[in-house]
């Protein structure tokens, strides 16, 4: 798990190879999105401009890593 990092959208979190997830983060941050803006008094579906945090990156340091680890053990136990 040394070569790993989390990658984060929205409220989910992946754990993938830093390849994997630079490569992923790359291509939704870059992303045409569609979104609810107004227009011309009321609410409408556009293409949005891209969103530069629509992913990024953490590393999981030791601290991260033992925590994962020991809850991990704890759940599988039960």
């Amino acid at each position: 798990m040394n070569d790993h990092v989390i990658l984060c959208i929205g409220e989910r979190k992946f754990v993938l190879t830093e390849e994997e997830a630079f490569g992923i983060a790359n291509t939704l941050n870059g992303a045409t999105r569609i979104a609810s803006e107004w227009v011309k008094g009321g609410t409408k579906t556009v293409f949005a401009k891209p969103q530069m945090d629509a992913a990024y990156i953490v590393p999981i340091n030791g601290p991260l890593q033992l925590e994962l680890e020991t809850n991990s053990r704890e759940r599988d136990e039960k």
